[in-house]
């Protein structure tokens, strides 16, 4: 590998069960791809932060050997009120902190509530979380997901204005709620960008590989770089019945950045 190459696996991570639900298992293919950063969402059959004695020794031997910049433990994508709410605020989201104190986790990434929440709920129990997560030592992360209020590049930047938080940018998932406007959205993003999730998304097929679907990606990374992003890109395939997919995502994501940095 080239230096250059190597160099540029340092902007490039992915979630670990896009890899191989065996945690184990992805850290392997992860380091034989030079990847050394990652997200952490499943293992096996479950999600952060629900996992057994055995996966959680396993999940420490990973935070060893690779970088995990966040946690996903799906929260908040659904109702922000109620049952489900008092079951995350008081539960999963605690066990979550606590797990990514214990693994030196800097981040918990968090979803803006159900596509028909109102935002003034959003806003409340996004706001709380964020000051769990702060008094406990992490920094909250909010994503935007093609099936939550928080959606589109637009909802996103008002949120995360609102309450001073850094984001997770999915465009794919941006495009998916409708989101025409991804370069322009990505170049207002920007500054508060923790981390891009990739993937490729076509409006007949759904999730593609890189390449093969409708996502400007080569405009967006150049808008982000132009605007001083310097983060980490994250695959994220969505593609599970496609054992090559994360490969093929992780050495495209090589070749645009390079194209990138040469322009």
């Amino acid at each position: 590998m080239s230096a250059a190459s190597a160099l540029l696996l340092e902007r490039i991570g992915a979630v670990t069960d896009e890899v191989d639900l065996d945690i184990a298992d992805a850290v392997r293919t992860l380091l034989e791809w030079g990847v050394r950063h990652a997200h952490v969402r499943s293992i096996g059959d479950a999600r952060v932060p629900s996992f057994s004695g055995e996966t959680l020794a396993r999940l420490a031997d990973a935070a060893v050997a690779l970088d995990i910049g966040a946690l996903s433990p799906g929260l908040f994508k659904g109702s922000v009120r109620g049952e489900t709410r008092q079951r995350e605020m008081q539960v999963m989201l605690p066990e979550s902190i606590r797990l990514a104190v214990d693994l030196g986790v800097p981040q918990v990434v968090v979803f803006g509530g159900g596509a028909g929440e109102p935002r003034a709920a959003v806003i409340e129990i996004l706001g709380e979380a964020a000051e769990r997560a702060r008094a406990g030592g992490v920094e909250l992360i909010l994503e935007n997901s093609s099936l939550c209020h928080v959606a589109t590049g637009d909802d996103l930047v008002g949120v995360a204005e609102a309450l001073d938080l850094r984001v997770v940018w999915d465009p794919a998932n941006a495009v998916a709620a409708g989101d025409r406007d991804l370069v322009v959205g990505s170049r207002q993003l920007a500054y508060r960008i923790a981390s891009v999730h990739v993937r490729d998304w076509h409006p007949d097929t759904g999730w593609r590989r890189l390449g093969s679907g409708v996502m400007p990606w080569r405009a967006m990374i150049g808008a982000l770089e132009a605007e001083g992003y310097r983060g980490r890109y994250i695959v994220e395939s969505h593609l599970p019945a496609d054992a090559g997919a994360t490969a093929w995502n992780v050495a495209a994501l090589v070749s645009l950045l390079r194209s990138s940095s040469r322009e």
